[in-house]
């Protein structure tokens, strides 16, 4: 059963990683990046203390952080040590001579902390904030931001997959404890201001990307 999906796994990677152009490779290098994305997170802070008193929008911060630590170590520190699955582009792996990659690594790929991290916030971006756009926008930018580590040769679409699992285990693990300690507090929506600024943040982002990497590959 193992070597079936392994070999699916190969396959998906095959065609997900097979179509490269220098502008694509470009953008890919610069959305994977996490600096990148700081007045996206930025904006989702801000957006809580507009709508929130101090302490209800510290607590979902927190919240929010404790997701990402959660998927972060959960991949990083205990699965991965054990699965030892190498990445694609690293020398050991049985796809690396046919693999599109901009660089060789060590190390193992599963899980994707790039996929736990990006779906972890999303998914607790769903749970918090309750708006179907920003839950949209957020899953749409997490699957991008993972289906970059594929093109670049850094992970396996099933790394990817199962990052996004652990993601949202951690996402619904931290709401729930959010809820208990307001007493559910976020059952219900409470954003009404600013409720789209990450999105036009993120969108922006994006555009500035796209119009980095046509400079990069002129």
């Amino acid at each position: 059963m193992i070597e079936i999906l392994s070999n699916l796994d190969n396959q998906a990677m095959d065609l997900l990683n097979g179509v490269n152009t220098p502008f694509l490779t470009a953008f890919m290098e610069l959305y994977t990046g996490k600096v990148i994305w700081a007045a996206l997170y930025a904006t989702l802070a801000a957006l809580l203390f507009k709508n929130l008193k101090p302490k209800m929008a510290l607590l979902a911060l927190i919240a929010i952080a404790l997701v990402i630590v959660f998927a972060d170590q959960m991949v990083a520190s205990v699965i991965r040590p054990i699965v030892e699955r190498p990445r694609p582009n690293n020398p050991l792996s049985p796809v690396y001579d046919i693999v599109f990659k901009t660089r060789d690594s060590g190390g193992y790929g599963f899980p994707s902390c790039h996929g736990a991290n990006t779906f972890g916030l999303a998914f607790i971006v769903a749970y918090v904030f309750k708006n179907r756009w920003l839950t949209t926008f957020f899953l749409l930018w997490a699957a991008l931001n993972s289906y970059t580590r594929i093109y670049l040769g850094l992970h396996f679409p099933g790394d990817i997959l199962a990052g996004a699992f652990i993601g949202w285990i951690g996402a619904f693990l931290m709401y729930k404890l959010l809820q208990y300690v307001t007493k559910g507090y976020f059952t219900e929506p409470r954003f009404k201001k600013w409720v789209y600024l990450p999105i036009w943040t993120g969108l922006a982002t994006i555009v500035a990307i796209c119009i980095t990497a046509l400079f990069q590959t002129l």
